[in-house]
């Protein structure tokens, strides 16, 4: 799921380049960089050049801060 909205953000940002159309490039490049690890490994080193912790991309259960209070917010009406 989470592929396929970047995928579409990439695509509709019209990061393309070369010939062809370059939206579906830019779609194709993406989806491989997050496939074959390219864009997890970016994106941790994007983090740690923040002075973040790199490992929230490989688990961020266990780095990030939990809210102390849950609540599970229900919709009256099934999604149209």
């Amino acid at each position: 799921m989470a592929a396929s909205v970047i995928c579409r953000s990439v695509r509709g940002a019209g990061a393309g380049g070369g010939g062809g159309d370059p939206f579906d490039e830019a779609s194709a490049r993406a989806a491989a960089a997050l496939e074959d690890g390219h864009a997890s490994e970016r994106f941790a080193r994007m983090i740690e050049a923040q002075g973040g912790d790199p490992r929230v991309t490989e688990d961020p259960a266990s780095i990030l801060p939990r809210a102390p209070l849950v609540l599970p917010l229900l919709s009256d009406r099934a999604a149209s």
